[in-house]
């Protein structure tokens, strides 16, 4: 896609933009409302020593290894801030974070990528973006990621001529 919408060098951009999307899929919280809700500024106080220390890492980063070394230096400092704020939230209020779910998502999402990694080059860009969005939703199925209720969320959402294909790759 980038090359599509760019120009064909903004292909070499794919691996930092990657990282840097799944990193902010992955790790961003509204942490500013979160601690506003909470009442409890301390924390953005944690978050900003958090991005100070990303920028520390993001320079050395940068330097050796260009733009994966600035998308790893974000991903870095957004994983930090969450464990910071986690924890501290943790010592006030019985949080549990879901690691089964969160596996089993990164699970299905390292598939896909694995199976976009051994197609590539050998179909179409389109051909492999369908096969990719029908590899997610098989994987996703595989290994149980979604509830009930979101299965049904994304039935109700999808046009009505969709749901017997969706219920077969979603299951229920």
């Amino acid at each position: 896609v980038l090359v599509w919408l760019f120009r064909e060098d903004y292909g070499a951009s794919y691996l930092p933009a990657v990282i840097l999307l799944a990193a902010l899929a992955a790790f961003s919280v509204p942490l500013g409302l979160v601690a506003q809700t909470l009442r409890r500024p301390r924390l953005l106080v944690y978050s900003r020593a958090a991005v100070m220390l990303q920028v520390a890492v993001a320079v050395p980063l940068v330097k050796s290894h260009g733009a994966i070394g600035m998308a790893v230096a974000v991903a870095i400092g957004e994983l930090l801030k969450n464990l910071i704020v986690f924890f501290m939230l943790r010592r006030e209020f019985a949080i549990r974070y879901p690691w089964a779910s969160t596996l089993r998502f990164f699970l299905a999402g390292a598939a896909v990528a694995i199976f976009l990694w051994w197609i590539e080059g050998s179909v179409n860009v389109v051909v492999a973006g369908a096969a990719g969005l029908m590899a997610w939703f098989l994987s996703l199925r595989i290994f149980a990621v979604l509830s009930a209720d979101e299965k049904s969320l994304i039935r109700n959402i999808a046009p009505d001529r969709l749901d017997r294909p969706l219920r077969l790759l979603l299951g229920g």
